[in-house]
């Protein structure tokens, strides 16, 4: 089922500004009627059963930086994306999924941090994690 968003004419006018971005993340959205639109797929990172308030919350998300150059913009798709497909605390992985998961992160050009600079990765010594142990 599509969501359809029916947005006010400024909103819908930076929506239309932002498709080809949006395409090129994964997202299939198509004018429905008068500032009307339908999201018919998303990308595969936000998962196959993206609630519709989500959909609305990421697409109103990237709309509020409407004001970006196209590169800036198409980076900024991008990040909205994989942080709302980010693997969440407490989520259970498997093994595999772990193993990718770091093996993907590796690849990246900036593995230590995620798009909006917080760490990815923290490093303890022996003595600091003795003393959170308790030895």
């Amino acid at each position: 089922m599509p969501v359809v968003l029916s947005l006010p004419p400024k909103e819908s006018a930076a929506l239309r500004d932002a498709m080809p971005f949006l395409a090129a993340e994964g997202f299939l959205v198509e004018e429905f009627g008068r500032d009307t639109f339908a999201v018919r797929a998303v990308p595969a990172a936000l998962g196959a059963a993206e609630d519709p308030e989500s959909v609305r919350e990421t697409i109103a998300e990237i709309l509020a930086g409407e004001s970006r150059t196209a590169p800036d913009r198409r980076e900024a798709v991008t990040c909205i994306v994989a942080c709302r497909g980010a693997v969440k605390a407490g989520a259970l992985l498997t093994h595999d999924q772990q193993k990718r998961l770091l093996s993907q992160l590796a690849r990246t050009k900036t593995p230590w941090t995620c798009p909006h600079g917080r760490p990815t990765v923290v490093a303890f010594d022996r003595r600091r994690l003795d003393r959170m142990f308790g030895r």
